[in-house]
């Protein structure tokens, strides 16, 4: 049987596939991705991008093509409970614009899923990476050093072997990563069937809306597309689904009439599918070797708008991780940080978007439970928090799992806040600097710590770079320590995906200091949160480890810089 290497397989060229391939290649790690259908499809499916997931993409040299090609953003739209379409509406669940809120620098979009997957995978090929489409997974094995896969051209029927350093499975929701793996799953399961009904119409449809519709014997939800001129409504089946061939196109009229609350619109059916909604969590989220992201991980309704969203910043996190872990930088904390992180946080969204189904599809099922607060809905997306050994946490865990993303105060385990700043004249903030290296941002005072990461970048590869709030940036309020926790002479240390790792307190030795906080911060020393009291000299925080104290927490020590 031929064999080839790669260092990363990725099986699945869906957002949470194509974002890790796009990650990985844009930091100049190559990786292969196998799709085992013949193209993308054509159902719109997923509708937008919200800024937290632009502020991850926009780095990558496509946010233009993501925001041009739409004529709405995500927060452009309002969500509306009705009869129909053009009957009663019982309820405005959200209005236009609530989502557009000074939370980011970076803009939404309102392209749809078929629109962005192309986008990302043609730049991801242009970046390195390499596309197979009809390319199905069989088997899967993990051995110490790799992985190996064997796939099948379904096109010619050609078997061949594939061995990867690391594998991202993001196959979907029934997704054969996970099952060759023996990864369970846990959850609500499967919560009803559905057929969405592609189509036209000769009149003017209402555009930026989502309508949940319900009637006596009738669950439905209708958006219309404007800028690709294609218009949905998914149609709850119960019972027994009835095979693809008897959606005839008699019977999708019926539908799209019942839906629409009229007959007066000239409709084209294009396209039906059928498909499931369920809730479910994979009972692991990583082994040595394998990775599972997007819907593969984590699967719940669409209700919400945050599944897409949660399968691009998996992709981009797990893609960040390795590309470290392969160049050698990171030691092995830093990719079981991935599951650590990224698990409770869909565990929040799932559980929130399940809230969300039953109350606005089938508010009938919810027994008594409480409707989810749809004011929550931008903690969640915004506001989550990280806990993990790759995060020198200030204080001890808790429940609060996310917080008001507007009162973001740095703390380690959150997005650094938007905080708008100038550069060069322009309209900044640190915000538009993530997605490369990890990045020391010091207070106007702070030069010391500039210098420390000068002289930390001289010293060992590590991949840091440095800003500095007055020669940088200019803060035009001077609030930008006290918004970030910090005094003025202090610092923040920032990841590629904008999550705070490490903010300073008190007296420092900046060196000392900055370098075990990049050592934790990659994995390669075990952190020691401040909240824990440690018998240090009374010229260091608690917490934080002095220059001759660092050899025996550090290890293995960071590698040589060489010519």
């Amino acid at each position: 049987m031929q064999e080839q290497s790669v260092s990363v397989l990725i099986v699945g060229a869906g957002l949470a596939g194509l974002s890790a391939a796009l990650t990985l290649s844009h930091r100049g790690t190559r990786p292969l991705v196998i799709e085992r259908h013949p193209a993308f499809s054509r159902h719109p499916r997923a509708r937008g991008l919200n800024m937290r997931s632009m502020e991850l993409l926009r780095a990558t040299g496509i946010e233009e093509q993501l925001c041009t090609r739409s004529s709405g953003t995500f927060g452009d739209f309002t969500i509306i409970h009705a009869e129909s379409v053009t009957g009663p509406v019982h309820k405005t669940i959200v209005q236009r614009g609530a989502w557009e809120v000074g939370l980011s620098p970076a803009r939404s979009s309102g392209m749809v899923q078929s629109q962005v997957e192309p986008i990302l995978k043609r730049r991801a090929e242009e970046l390195g990476a390499e596309v197979r489409f009809s390319t199905e997974l069989l088997e899967l094995e993990e051995q110490a050093t790799h992985a190996r896969a064997v796939v099948r051209n379904r096109a010619t029927d050609e078997t061949y072997a594939i061995n990867a350093k690391y594998v991202v499975g993001a196959d979907g929701h029934r997704s054969t990563v996970r099952s060759l793996l023996g990864i369970g799953t846990t959850g609500a399961g499967l919560l009803s069937s559905h057929v969405a009904i592609i189509f036209t119409a000769d009149h003017e449809l209402p555009g930026h809306s989502i309508y949940y519709l319900r009637q006596k014997d009738f669950t439905a939800a209708f958006i219309h597309m404007d800028d690709s001129g294609l218009s949905v409504l998914s149609v709850e089946t119960p019972g027994e689904p009835l095979a693809l061939s008897e959606y005839t196109p008699q019977r999708c009229l019926a539908y799209l009439h019942r839906g629409l609350g009229t007959s007066a619109y000239g409709l084209t059916v294009l396209d039906v599918m059928r498909y499931e909604m369920a809730s479910f969590m994979a009972d692991r989220f990583s082994t040595d070797r394998v990775h599972l992201t997007g819907d593969a991980a984590h699967t719940m309704p669409p209700i919400g708008g945050l599944g897409g969203q949660a399968a691009i910043q998996d992709g981009f996190d797990i893609g960040w991780k390795l590309d470290l872990a392969l160049r050698g930088l990171a030691g092995p904390a830093l990719l079981r940080s991935y599951a650590a992180e990224r698990r409770p946080i869909a565990e929040l969204t799932v559980a929130h978007q399940t809230g969300k189904y039953f109350q606005r599809m089938r508010p009938d099922k919810m027994n008594g439970a409480a409707a989810p607060d749809e004011r929550l809905a931008l903690g969640v997306a915004f506001g989550y928090r990280y806990r993990s050994g790759c995060l020198l946490l200030e204080e001890p865990d808790n429940d609060l799992a996310y917080e008001d993303p507007a009162t973001l105060n740095a703390r380690p385990g959150t997005r650094v806040p938007f905080v708008p700043l100038v550069r060069h004249g322009q309209a900044s903030s640190v915000l538009d600097f993530i997605g490369g290296d990890f990045l020391l941002v010091a207070a106007p005072a702070g030069r010391a710590w500039i210098e420390a990461a000068e002289r930390l970048k001289k010293e060992y590869a590590v991949p840091l770079s440095m800003l500095h709030v007055s020669t940088d940036l200019t803060d035009p309020e001077g609030t930008w320590p006290e918004r970030h926790g910090i005094a003025p002479d202090g610092a923040i240390l920032v990841r590629p995906d904008g999550f705070v790792t490490w903010r300073s307190s008190g007296v420092h030795e900046h060196y000392g200091t900055l370098r075990y906080a990049l050592s934790v911060a990659l994995g390669r020393a075990t952190a020691r949160p401040a909240f824990e009291r440690v018998e240090l000299p009374e010229a260091f925080e608690i917490g934080e480890l002095p220059v001759e104290q660092e050899a025996p927490e550090i290890l293995p020590p960071l590698p040589e810089r060489t010519a």
